[in-house]
């Protein structure tokens, strides 16, 4: 007597045989119907579709200025899309990146690894501040050593922040607070040279109005 057991095996074999048959009259069958023309063609169009990867992947290494320009014009950046945008070698856009910060050209929100790049305070403290008209300021010049970081910027006939922390071996973080306050007084304006941002003393209008 044949149990339902083995009536399910033998229908299962019969199954895989047909299934078999049908496999290998596919594989025969195939390459007259579908000619392999139309996949080859396809390939072109998957290449063609990435062009701007190759071009990001051989445009080199950003410069400082290029990092620069791009934080500010699109700023708060992450470093990957950073690289992303620009291309580049991770360690060195990062290296650049703390050139940056350092220097002051560019600022950054987050801890190191989540850091979100900007562009610096400094700029827009200094445009928010008012400008003391001419015909309000009465006081004379400060003394020299009253304020070091305004003698250093006379003395250098305006600078930029690297400069001015080399020259009083301050921080850069310190050169910026130190400016925000000289402006403040009306003493210091922060103003852009070419690609240099650059601290100049108000003296010559102060020095026109105290004669």
């Amino acid at each position: 007597m044949i149990t339902a057991l083995e009536a399910t095996r033998e229908e299962l074999a019969t199954l895989r045989l047909r299934v078999d048959c049908l496999e290998r009259a596919e594989a025969l069958l195939g390459p007259v119907y579908e000619p392999a023309e139309p996949r080859r063609l396809a390939t072109p169009a998957l290449s063609a579709a990435r062009p701007a990867p190759r071009r990001r992947s051989s445009s080199g290494n950003p410069t400082r200025t290029q990092l620069r320009k791009h934080v500010v014009a699109h700023g708060p950046l992450t470093r990957g899309e950073l690289l992303a945008a620009l291309g580049g070698k991770p360690k060195l856009v990062s290296d650049r990146l703390r050139q940056l910060l350092e220097t002051g050209e560019i600022g950054a929100d987050g801890h190191p690894g989540a850091r979100r790049y900007r562009a610096p305070d400094a700029p827009e403290v200094v445009s928010a501040l008012p400008v003391p008209a001419k015909t309000s300021v009465t006081h004379a010049l400060p003394e020299r050593g009253v304020y070091p970081m305004y003698d250093a910027i006379v003395d250098l006939d305006g600078a930029t922040t690297e400069q001015l922390s080399r020259r009083t071996g301050l921080p850069t973080s310190l050169v910026v607070e130190q400016g925000r306050r000289l402006v403040a007084l009306g003493l210091v304006r922060f103003t852009q040279v070419g690609e240099a941002r650059v601290w100049r003393a108000t003296q010559s209008e102060i020095g026109g109005d105290a004669i």
